[in-house]
Order: structure tokens, then sequence, then C-alpha cells
């Protein structure tokens, strides 16, 4: 998909761009359905939670102790995760999609896995369900990381891309009001891309419309030089032609005024 967008006014047209927009569909379809399953994972869990307390009796101490604080804290941590992660896809925000990462890793993963095995006692479906949102997890995990990476790299190349086209903003204005300045300023260095970002650099449709336009002017000027030896080969036209008889019919009018003027002076003479 690709957004386009007016960038500055050069020479009084406006240079549009082409972006290529960078959210991961794939991420915004597990933080989806994740999330519904988030709400059934909340009321279930509570719900076994509430049964254990008032019907069982804990083994150990500690993990009575830990089960409800940590309980509260993934449910508050899950909230926050996926309105981070859900809006800093759509807005291709690198900080959101960071935190959620963060928020991904600890506390949500270390607290699923212990509600799937370190409880006291365990439900069938505190195993089911635990395994079912690691899974959740770790797959928003790995998927993240790539996306991530990919925003990462796109903005990279806007921040490189922007430069370049600031330093040619300036050397075209400059060059309007001295332009034997703005020759001294084309032969300053202008800041290299890395290889890693060409390819968001380099826009692919840029490219062909370069080549389009390449080879739009080379047949233009292929069936100039063709028109130029067809007209260097073809002979005088009849314009030349009617021309030289004309003058030479003036030529006749001539002479054949000059016989009759000379009768006239013999005999004046």
């Amino acid at each position: 998909t690709f957004l386009k967008y007016n960038m500055f006014d050069l020479g009084h047209r406006h240079a549009q761009e082409y972006v290529e927009i960078k959210s991961s569909l794939s991420l915004q379809m597990l933080m989806y359905y994740q999330g519904f399953y988030s709400l059934l994972y909340l009321c279930i869990s509570g719900g076994c939670m509430m049964n254990k307390n008032a019907n069982y009796a804990y083994g150990n101490a500690i993990l009575e102790l830990l089960t409800i604080p940590v309980f509260l804290l993934w449910s508050i941590t899950e909230f926050a995760r996926v309105f981070l992660g859900y809006f800093g896809n759509i807005k291709e925000r690198v900080p959101m999609i960071s935190a959620f990462l963060l928020l991904t890793i600890f506390p949500q993963i270390v607290a699923v896995a212990f509600f799937t095995f370190l409880q006291d006692p365990i439900f069938p479906f505190d195993i089911a369900g635990g395994i079912i949102m690691l899974i959740f997890l770790i797959s928003e995990l790995i998927v993240g990381k790539r996306s991530l990476d990919m925003l990462i790299q796109r903005q990279t190349a806007q921040f490189f891309r922007l430069i370049q086209e600031e330093e040619l903003h300036r050397i075209c204005n400059h060059h309007e009001s001295n332009s034997s300045t703005a020759q001294e300023e084309v032969g300053r260095d202008i800041p290299t891309v890395p290889s890693s970002t060409q390819e968001f650099v380099f826009n692919p449709l840029r490219q062909r419309r370069r080549r389009n336009q390449e080879s739009a002017t080379k047949e233009a000027s292929d069936e100039e030089r063709r028109s130029l030896l067809a007209d260097q080969q073809e002979p005088p036209s009849s314009s030349v032609s009617s021309h030289f008889e004309e003058r030479k019919a003036n030529n006749g009018d001539n002479d054949d005024d000059d016989d009759e003027k000379k009768p006239l002076i013999l005999s004046n003479s």
C-alpha cells in the first residue's frame, strides 16, 4: 500500500512522493483476536481463582501470597499492552511498539507461565488456557520484533532522504540567486544513505517512472533523426522548380519589352 503526498514546492511545482505503509497486518490480526481471548481468559481465570480461595487450601504459603497480586498485575498490564501495540502498529510509532514488546516479555509471559505451571492447585483450564495465551504472546513477540525492525529502517531512510532533499532544495534556491555560487555548492558532499536502507530511499515507482521517461525521450529523438534523414534524401520540391520557372518567365517578359522599345527609339532618331 502506498500513500501520495506533496513534499515541497520546487520551481512552482509540487514534488509528489509515494510512501509505502509499513504497518504489520499479521501483528494487527494477532492483537485483535488475542484481545478478545484476553477478556475470556480474564473472566474464566478470575472465576477459577475465586473458587480456589473459597474451596481449596494452598499447599504453599508463598504461592498463596503471589497468586492474587500477579493476577492483578497481569490484568492491568494487558489492557495497556494491547492498546500500545494496536495503535502503535497503525500509526507506525516506534516507541509504542517498543513498549508493547517490553510488556509482552515482562510481566505478561512470566505471569501467564506462572498461572499455567506454578499455581496450586491447578485446574484443567489453567493449563489449556495458559498454553493458548503463551502461543499468542510468543507469536506477537516474533511478529512485533520484525515489524519494529522494518519501522526503524523506514524512519532511518526517511531521515536521510529529508537531508538529501533539503540539501538539493537549498542548492536550487542558491543557484537561482547566484549561479556561480551554486556551482560551488554542487561539489559539496551530500550525506550518503546506508546500504541497509537504500531500498526504502529509492522508491521503485520513481525508478519506473524515470525509465519510462527515458525510453519516451529516446523514441522521440529517433523519430526526429529519421525525419531529418528523409528530408535530406528527398529531391527538390515543386515549389523550388516553380520559383525558377517564374523567374525565367519574368526574364522573358523583360526581353520582349526591350524589343518593343527599340523601334520607338529608331523612329525618334
